[in-house]
């Protein structure tokens, strides 16, 4: 059986890669090991540093096709692993070339072809040993693409083993001015000192060699993860190297090696030590010697825990609370040391008072959203009140032009009541003056007392002094103020052309059941027909000339949108049909009194006030609409709104 070993080495690369000191020293170093007849005891071992990819190529090829079925064939590789778009693993040599992050894979040697040679070879048993990694560089550490690679379907088959430096997605690390690769020094380390013989059998397997650096690596460098691919067989078994059973250091150095579970080795650890290097012969010097070389990773661990420790520290003293940039800094910092999270959760909990540094990303986060939440609340709490107020104040002022409008009124009806009585007066001397002269009483009606006043937009002509006799009875007088009641008198005013006026806004919110809106908008509807918005009233002339084919329109919306519960129609039925009144814009106080009972417009005897007004479909048969509180809260004052049922298009 031979023992053969192929060892390359890249450490100067083409264009886009950065060079790797420590490659031609990992060769020479485990070529030292493998070649030494108390350790490898392998045949023949071939360097190869800084080959180009044809002589990389070319030298596997050859090296694989003459081994006899009972050799041990090895290929180790020291430089950079990096992948194609289609994610394939390559191994760079010193000609290959990365453009534009992009591999040039004719520069580089594939992994599927290592994988036929080596499938081609007759030897039974085949190690391979990849200490490379797959990403860019970072920091101070020098790596190589990252990404996965299927390591296991690419390389793996019966009758080989597979030793890799980290796993496909994790980092291969190289120190800047390290003598060795970290992976590559404690496979040496472990065959050099025969600490890798873990049962003490006198032999070191390929699965213990991968084990004992594995650990070690781990230890000093806890974001590396070495992996170990066994295919079926006997692969974990293969034989590499011989350690001395009987050497005093080699057992001094296991002991320590069960003891060293930290940075320092505990006093009674201490003691036990001493003792051992005395009854095995060992100087204090060697025994130290060992010591510090078994403890080093632990050692390294500790201080780049410490480093970060104190870097975490001072960014604390300059900012409080961190800065989301500060945040991703330590990230960086952190796997730049090669530490992973939890190996320093302890560190962050007891610096940030609670959570790790993640936790406490995630919390100022969350601040910064419910800050956010919280100005906007306090934003629209302000406008609320803003808003508040200002309808505060206009309901003050509307409040107070109803009042000023009611008195106005008052005092117009009274001067006309006064008038009436005046002129019957004078038409009863007239009467006895002439009795040729034909009578024509004229009836003097009580006014109900006000309960509400109208609103803005139900204002009467601006001054009560100016309104002549005939404007008044234009605006209703003694045959009730009729707001549309002059409809009836005239068959040409029913058949007068329509203004053009957009019924869309009034039909769409009595469709959405929205009852006030559709009142006021009723309102604002008339106004259009009658040219009134400017003003934000009905006068007299508007109510005389009102045309009755728009006040049938806006009656067939309502009765539609409530099912035949509201609408001018529905108020004209229950006047007639329950109260007994006339359509005939005639005052009939009992008929008025029962009406305004009946929809729901009089409650015990007094007049609703416009807020009052009830813009449901629970409100009584004819409740709605009230004009905008316009026949409501200002026509108590009188029958006015009843002349509207003499419209015959009703």
């Amino acid at each position: 059986m031979g023992k053969y070993a192929l060892l390359i080495g890249v450490e100067t690369y083409g264009e886009g890669l950065q060079p790797l000191p420590a490659a031609s020293k990992d060769v020479a170093a485990l070529r030292e090991v493998l070649l030494n007849p108390k350790m490898g005891e392998f045949d023949e071992v071939k360097p190869l540093v800084n080959p180009t990819q044809p002589e990389m190529a070319r030298e596997i090829e050859l090296w694989f096709q003459d081994r006899q079925p009972d050799d041990l064939v090895l290929l180790f590789f020291s430089g950079h692993g990096v992948k194609d778009d289609r994610r394939d693993l390559y191994f760079a040599a010193a000609n290959t070339e990365k453009q534009r992050d992009r591999l040039l894979t004719s520069t580089a040697t594939s992994a599927r072809f290592i994988h036929d040679r080596i499938r081609a070879c007759k030897a039974k048993y085949q190690v391979l040993i990849l200490d490379c990694c797959f990403s860019g560089a970072f920091g101070e550490f020098v790596a190589r693409d990252d990404g996965e690679i299927p390591l296991k379907e690419q390389l793996e088959a019966e009758g080989r083993v597979v030793l890799t430096s980290t796993s496909a997605v994790d980092y291969s690390f190289e120190e800047k001015g390290a003598d060795l690769s970290i992976y590559t020094r404690y496979l040496v380390e472990g065959i050099a000192t025969g600490a890798a013989d873990e049962d003490g059998d006198g032999v070191i397997t390929a699965e213990e060699l991968h084990r004992y650096a594995g650990r070690k690596v781990e230890e000093a460098s806890p974001a590396m993860s070495p992996k170990i691919f066994i295919p079926q067989g006997e692969g974990y078994r293969i034989r590499l190297a011989r350690s001395p059973q009987d050497d005093p250091r080699l057992k001094y150095r296991k002991e320590v090696e069960r003891r060293a579970t930290a940075a320092e080795f505990t006093i009674p650890a201490k003691r036990l030590l001493v003792r051992l290097r005395t009854e095995l012969g060992i100087s204090e010097v060697e025994s130290e010697a060992i010591e510090a070389e078994v403890l080093k990773p632990h050692r390294d661990y500790q201080r780049k825990r410490q480093e970060y420790q104190e870097t975490l520290h001072q960014c604390l003293e300059r900012e409080s609370p961190l800065s989301p940039r500060t945040i991703n800094d330590l990230r960086d910092y952190r796997a730049h040391l090669r530490l992973k999270p939890e190996d320093v959760t302890a560190i962050e909990q007891a610096a940030l008072n609670g959570p790790d540094l993640e936790g406490y990303a995630a919390n100022l986060e969350r601040q910064q959203q419910e800050q956010v939440q919280q100005q906007a609340q306090a934003q629209r709490q302000q406008q609320e009140r803003t808003e508040a107020e200002r309808q505060a104040q206009e309901q003050k002022a509307t409040e107070q032009r109803q009042r000023e409008a009611a008195e106005q009124l008052r005092q117009i009806y009274e001067a006309e009541l006064l008038h009436q009585q005046q002129e019957a007066e004078r038409h009863q001397q007239e009467k006895a003056a002439t009795t040729q002269r034909p009578s024509q009483p004229i009836g003097i009606r009580q006014p109900p007392q006000p309960i509400a006043s109208p609103p803005s937009h139900a204002r009467p002509p601006a001054s009560s002094t100016t309104l002549s006799r005939q404007q008044f009875l234009k605006w209703g007088g003694l045959s009730g103020l009729g707001l549309i009641g002059a409809f009836g008198i005239s068959q040409a005013l029913k058949n007068a052309p329509l203004t053009e006026v957009d019924y869309t806004r009034l039909e769409e919110l009595l469709a959405a059941k929205q009852w006030k809106d559709a009142d006021q908008e009723t309102f604002n509807v008339m106004l259009k027909i009658t040219n009134r918005e400017a003003e934000g009233y009905l006068d007299s002339e508007s109510l005389w000339n009102f045309p009755c084919g728009a006040l049938a329109k806006i009656d067939q919306l309502w009765v539609e949108a409530s099912d035949g519960k509201f609408g001018f129609s529905v108020q004209k039925k229950i006047y007639v049909d329950n109260c007994g009144g006339q359509p005939d814009g005639q005052y009939d106080k009992n008929a008025w009194n029962c009406f305004a009972d009946k929809v729901g417009w009089r409650v015990n005897g007094t007049w609703l006030n416009y807020s009052q007004v009830i813009f449901d479909t629970t409100a009584p048969s004819g409740h709605l609409p009230a004009g905008g509180g316009f026949w409501v809260g200002l026509w108590g004052l009188d029958v006015r709104w009843v002349d509207s049922f003499s419209c015959r298009d009703l």
